[in-house]
């Protein structure tokens, strides 16, 4: 059972029109990233602390577990988790993805 706290959204890539640059040769560069649907998950807080500082200046670190359904997961390297009051936009990379086929959830782990 989820019990909702925020929203995510999956970052989807987009490639260019053709594989390869008909006039350079080169790979066709990406015409832009776009943010798949809002996503209802649960946000648990797996580390959270203000303690770094790095040449006198300060910085978070900060890892969460998010709960989704099942069926919601998306091929994705990157996701966006907005809290339940929306200020708050966070942008993560993909550490690893769970499957729990007990309760029909997806543990992602950021």
């Amino acid at each position: 059972m989820i019990i909702e706290n925020g929203l995510l959204q999956f970052k989807r890539k987009k490639t260019g029109s053709a594989a390869v640059d008909p006039e350079t040769g080169y790979p066709a560069r990406r015409t832009g990233d776009t943010w798949g649907d809002l996503i209802p998950c649960q946000i648990v807080p797996n580390k959270y602390d203000n303690l770094g500082c790095v040449n006198g200046q300060h910085f978070t670190t900060a890892s969460y577990q998010i709960y989704i359904d099942r069926y919601l997961l998306e091929d994705s390297e990157q996701i966006r988790i907005i809290t339940d009051e929306g200020s708050d936009f966070l942008e993560f990379s993909i550490i690893s993805v769970e499957v729990l086929q007990a309760v029909d959830e997806v543990l992602i782990l950021v």
